[in-house]
Parts: C-alpha cells; structure tokens; sequence
C-alpha cells in the first residue's frame, strides 16, 4: 500500500487532511477485516498507540508480542501480517508519514538511527500512564496542526513533533531498559 490515501479509502475514513501525514483514531475504524490488511507492505512510517488489541502480529519472520505492550513502529517496505479476532474493539492512534513528508530535514536521514523500526525489533513499547499522555499529546498536535492549516512553518512544526515523538519514545525504551536492569540486580543481590 503506497499512499496514506489508499490507507483511508480501505479503513473507510475520510480523504486526509494532507496527502503525506495523518493521525487516525482507531476508535473511528470499523472495517479491520478487509483482506488488504491481512499482510501488507505499507510506503510509510507506522507509529501506533494500541489500546484493546487481541489478535496476532507478526512482523518479518516474527511475531510481534501485544500482551502488554501498546505502542509500535513499522518502516516502510517491511511486511506485517494481521490476524485480528471479529468484533475488535480497538482504540487508540496511528501516526502514518509518507517519507516524501521527511524529503529536505535532517530526519529523513536520521530516522534510520531509531532502532524500533527495524524487523529485529519483537516487542511493543510498554508505556506508563505519564509516557502514553505524553504521546497523546504531542500526536493531538501534530493532527491540530495539519487541520487547521498547511502553510511555510507548518510542516517544520509538524516534523520537529514527529522528531519530539521518536526521541520521547527513545527515551522511554531506555528508561524501561535501565528499570529492568535496576530491577535484576536489585533481586539478584537480594537473593545471593
């Protein structure tokens, strides 16, 4: 799938409000079940906040583990196959971003640097509830700011929050990386 137009046509949602980003609320979905989602190769960056998934992921050879985790990224190009249980009852975002939006800033570079695109990446982000706010936030943001207005300034606003987000998330992976580790040695002494 090539365009985030095609994306809203098969989700049946509305044209979006910029031909190269959109913010779509899952809760506004109603059709998960179309055979295009089945397995898919999108041409955009993917960046979810997931609430409420039951069903299987698997991305590139792997499958993706939902059990608590409720935030994922995909690439473009990489191959994620869906199983989703009938009557989902999904909510949350879904950041998509056409790498031609990125065509010009330093992120169209850098964005290879964060590790959670890539298919060696299996798990999703667990967020606390401060982090998911936080991630609420900044991607009511970026939808306030495509919405109302695409002008010179917009789209560098728009790619500094997309920037704020990934580095956030960064931020939280590490931060969850250095309590697991605390937490291990912690009980490790503990116990010996």
């Amino acid at each position: 799938m090539e365009s985030i137009s095609e994306l809203h046509r098969i989700l049946e949602l509305p044209k979006p409000l910029h031909p190269l980003v959109s913010v779509i609320d899952f809760s506004k979905i109603k059709c998960y079940d179309d055979d295009h989602l089945e397995s898919v190769a999108y041409g955009f960056y993917c960046i979810a906040l997931k609430k409420g998934f039951v069903g299987k992921m698997k991305y590139g050879q792997n499958r993706y583990d939902f059990d608590e985790g409720v935030m994922t990224f995909f690439s473009p190009g990489q191959v994620i196959s869906t199983e989703i249980v009938a009557d989902l009852k999904l909510s949350g975002w879904w950041l998509v971003v056409h790498p031609d939006f990125l065509n010009g800033y330093a992120l169209s570079q850098s964005i290879n640097k964060y590790g959670f695109f890539s298919y060696g990446a299996n798990e999703a982000l667990h967020l606390s509830d401060h982090e998911e706010h936080v991630v609420n936030d900044l991607l009511e943001n970026l939808k306030k700011e495509y919405s109302s207005r695409i002008d010179s300034f917009s789209q560098d606003v728009m790619i500094s929050q997309i920037e704020l987000l990934l580095q956030y998330c960064t931020g939280f992976i590490t931060g969850s990386s250095l309590h697991a580790k605390i937490l291990t040695v912690t009980c490790f002494r503990r116990w010996s």
